[in-house]
């Protein structure tokens, strides 16, 4: 049986090599993804799949493949697997204005973490 992110890795690929390197709406992609497996929206988490962005009490962890970078609120760029990412992971906390840095990537992976998301 297919995983949630297997489908995503399906579906969204050729959305975003339709589109180039604009963004793609959350809703676009959870409903193409939701289309496809018949899972639940809530199971989708795009913006927990992104290699610049945490989220707290997500069940993915830093070090788990992400798929996604994330553009502004609500939007994201599809990049797959292996990108070479390089660059801070952002965490904007509940209420917060103030984007905070949680941790950086160098070549898609996970070089260090603040003690808040270790």
């Amino acid at each position: 049986m297919e995983t949630i992110f297997d489908t995503i890795v399906r579906v969204v690929a050729p959305m975003q090599e339709a589109v180039g390197d604009a963004p793609l709406a959350t809703g676009v992609i959870n409903e193409a993804v939701v289309k496809a497996c018949g899972c639940s929206v809530g199971s989708v988490l795009v913006g927990d799949r992104c290699y610049n962005r945490h989220n707290d009490g997500s069940s993915v962890k830093l070090t788990d493949p992400k798929l996604f970078l994330y553009v502004r609120r609500g939007f994201y760029k599809y990049v797959g697997a292996s990108d070479s990412y390089s660059g801070p992971i952002q965490h904007k906390p509940k209420g917060s204005k103030q984007e905070l840095t949680v941790g950086e990537r160098l070549n898609g992976q996970l070089a260090s973490t603040s003690n808040r998301t270790a």
